[in-house]
């Protein structure tokens, strides 16, 4: 899984790649993936997992999450504590859109699912 990656920008501008193997490590069982994608037999982690995991700053008041094809999308940190990304489906790595997929289940966007999310960037808006 050498290409599979997806990475963290913090505050400062630093980057941390998260790898296959990391997310294997901070998957959580408890992530009710089949509410969102039926029939699916997904596994998840909770992207606040990430960032406690990559250590990043928690001065944001917004996430970026931008995808593979340019797509980009913003949730607010209130958002955090249910926003989760899937990484793997029958127990395989994501076909369809690959290598994460973000699901947003407490935010009233109209965009709750974005493919192929391969970076999350921190703001801090005033």
């Amino acid at each position: 899984m050498s290409d599979w990656k997806v990475t963290v920008t913090d505050l400062k501008h630093q980057s941390f790649r998260c790898s296959f193997e990391d997310f294997e490590n901070w998957k959580d069982p408890s992530i009710p993936v089949e509410d969102f994608a039926p029939r699916k037999n997904g596994e998840a982690v909770f992207v606040g997992r990430v960032l406690e995991e990559m250590g990043v700053d928690s001065d944001y008041t917004h996430l970026v999450f931008k995808a593979g094809d340019g797509f980009e999308q913003k949730i607010s940190k209130e958002d955090v504590s249910t926003a989760f990304l899937l990484f793997k489906q029958k127990g395989e790595p994501l076909k369809k859109g690959y290598p994460t997929r973000l699901f947003v289940p407490s935010s009233e966007s109209d965009c709750l699912n974005v493919k192929a999310v391969v970076e999350i960037s921190l703001l801090r808006e005033f």
